[in-house]
């Protein structure tokens, strides 16, 4: 996999450090830097005029778009980095070493967490949409504010076709020293009078890997389940108070509605062939909303023992109709 690097942190940029900079992001300059600018005014929103800076590390020049330079004169900020491989972009958050993503993929925005600081690790990918169908039909944009992390998603929410809703969606990102990751969400949603009555609406989608009765290797030489997590815990309000756990083995398609918190609990996974040196991280996600939010997982058995798929999707969703405002916020967190 091939990458460019065309944003560096402030100390390597004005030499006030002697960090060097880590092995993971060592520029490709075979890709042009030139390819990569186009993604940069569609994340920024900004036309990309090109400032030249010198990286005290590689001992070359580096084009950067001006409308990313107050990242780069704050120490104490997340700095970022943009880098291009098969036409796609990922859009790295750094503290030092990548600690989250975007990743801007066949026109979905992702949100990825990287627990062990390598983006070439996805503990599952986060995708940031208001949906209805499963393709994710949506026309969206991204900006993404200057002076501290603020991603802002807007645009409109298809079906069959139809323009059915828009929406406008903005969070806010903090990391700490304990590369603890912790966000606020607030999303917007207005229907219009061609949506269908009582039209769930997902919020977003996140996938993951669970597998069931793979060869693992500790202990060595037997059979298991194991993943990228153990189990979700989800608890709220419907009748009365619940609290519980989806294995997805044991049920595979399971919708419960009232939902306030969901707790994806992180593993190792043990699967012979894979990595076994990054535990994923723990994620919890709470709502808050006047509206009933149902936890939606599903759990795709034909590939419940294929380590190369994304198997598992939580996509919690919303019950709208036509000519409607909906507004749901959610705290995040997520810990390795």
């Amino acid at each position: 996999m091939k990458y460019i690097n065309l944003l560096f942190c402030m100390y390597l940029l004005f030499g006030v450090s002697t960090q060097t900079q880590s092995a993971e992001y060592i520029p490709d300059q075979s890709i042009r830097i030139e390819s990569s600018l186009n993604v940069l005014q569609i994340l920024t929103g900004q036309q990309t005029k090109i400032l030249t800076l010198h990286d005290i590390d590689s001992n070359q020049k580096v084009a950067i778009p001006d409308a990313l330079y107050p990242f780069m004169m704050q120490s104490n900020m997340i700095t970022y980095e943009v880098h291009s491989n098969n036409n796609n972009y990922y859009y790295l958050l750094n503290t030092g070493k990548a600690f989250a993503s975007m990743i801007a993929k066949d026109g979905i925005n992702y949100f990825v967490i990287h627990p062990d600081a390598c983006p070439t690790h996805y503990g599952f990918l986060w995708a940031m949409v208001p949906f209805v169908s499963t393709k994710y039909i949506c026309a969206i944009n991204t900006t993404i504010e200057k002076t501290h992390i603020s991603l802002s998603l807007f645009g409109s929410i298809n079906h069959q076709n139809q323009l059915i809703g828009s929406f406008n969606l903005s969070m806010q990102i903090q990391t700490n020293c304990e590369k603890i990751i912790s966000g606020q969400i607030n999303l917007q949603v207005a229907t219009s009078s061609e949506a269908p009555e009582e039209t769930p609406l997902y919020l977003f989608d996140i996938q993951s890997k669970y597998l069931h009765d793979v060869p693992l290797v500790e202990p060595p030489d037997t059979q298991g389940d194991t993943g990228n997590f153990t189990h979700i815990q989800i608890s709220g309000q419907a009748n009365r108070s619940f609290s519980i756990y989806w294995i997805p083995i044991n049920n595979p398609n399971l919708v419960k509605g009232g939902v306030t918190f969901m707790q994806i609990t992180g593993a190792k996974n043990l699967a012979c062939g894979h990595d076994l040196n990054m535990k994923y991280p723990d994620f919890e996600l709470t709502f808050t909303s006047g509206e009933t939010i149902y936890f939606n997982g599903q759990y795709d058995i034909k590939n419940q023992s294929n380590i190369d798929v994304y198997n598992v999707s939580i996509s919690p969703y919303i019950l709208v109709n036509p000519n409607r405002s909906y507004r749901i916020y959610s705290n995040f967190i997520s810990s390795p």
